[in-house]
């Protein structure tokens, strides 16, 4: 079978004149028209991280965990000024601190769950989240865009300790703006990123590791399924992420 990728459109009859089967629906804003084209079509689809769509079958990883997995190592660590490098909370895409309003009004559903799962680790830790932690939003998923952010909040008085990044994309341009302001990794600043690419491992990064692989071949098998009309059996509630520790986290020494 082939294999057709369609980035997430701003037309929808992308969607409705795409000659295909069936669709993989992978981490759409909740609102996306490219989402209503998808049910509309009437075709198998499968969903990955994504919210809406009904009752097709869904693969997710457990963000939440993840994310106060990370937040958690490094309260334990005595970091309680943390700054928090976002992904993109809605569209359209925007870089700055993160308000009331703009988390309220998010439409993707993973930076939601993770920035659930670093507060809950704060709060666990007899802490108050909006004292500990300083969220700002990425407009791209790129380490250029890790980096901007980073030295943003590096810049700033009272700059923070450490950063969890909610990807690892994110927190390679971090490790950059570190360097660039010449301060040691982990011995001046702390980071953490999420997803585990192979990029991590080399630099060093800790990391909250996702099953990537496995989200890939079991949404796979789902559609197969349903393209076979066979009822696919039931994914996991969540699949379990985990923290990976190498280098860039450390005690809080200043």
């Amino acid at each position: 079978m082939a294999l057709l990728l369609l980035p997430a459109p701003r037309d929808p009859s992308v969607i409705t004149s795409a000659a295909v089967d069936g669709f993989v629906v992978y981490c759409l804003p909740a609102d996306s028209e490219a989402l209503g084209a998808v049910t509309a079509r009437g075709l198998p689809y499968v969903l990955v991280e994504q919210a809406g769509g009904g009752d097709a079958p869904r693969v997710d990883i457990d963000d939440r965990a993840g994310a106060r997995e990370a937040a958690a190592h490094l309260l334990s660590l005595g970091h309680e000024r943390v700054g928090v490098l976002s992904l993109e909370l809605t569209l359209p895409r925007r870089r700055g601190a993160v308000t009331a309003r703009r988390e309220r009004d998010a439409t993707f559903v993973p930076p939601l769950n993770r920035l659930a799962g670093y507060r809950e680790a704060v709060t666990a830790a007899g802490l108050t989240p909006s004292r500990v932690l300083r969220v700002v939003e990425a407009r791209n998923n790129t380490p250029g865009e890790g980096e901007l952010l980073a030295l943003e909040l590096l810049r700033a008085p009272d700059a923070p300790t450490a950063l969890l990044c909610m990807s690892d994309q994110l927190a390679l341009g971090a490790l950059e703006a570190a360097r660039t302001l010449g301060l040691s990794v982990p011995g001046g600043l702390s980071v953490v990123g999420f997803d585990d690419v192979p990029a991590a491992a080399v630099a060093g990064l800790t990391t909250v590791h996702q099953p990537t692989v496995e989200k890939g071949r079991l949404a796979g098998s789902l559609l197969l399924a349903r393209l076979a009309g066979e009822e696919p059996s039931a994914p996991p509630a969540l699949l379990p992420t985990r923290l990976v520790l190498r280098r860039t986290t450390g005690v809080q020494t200043s």
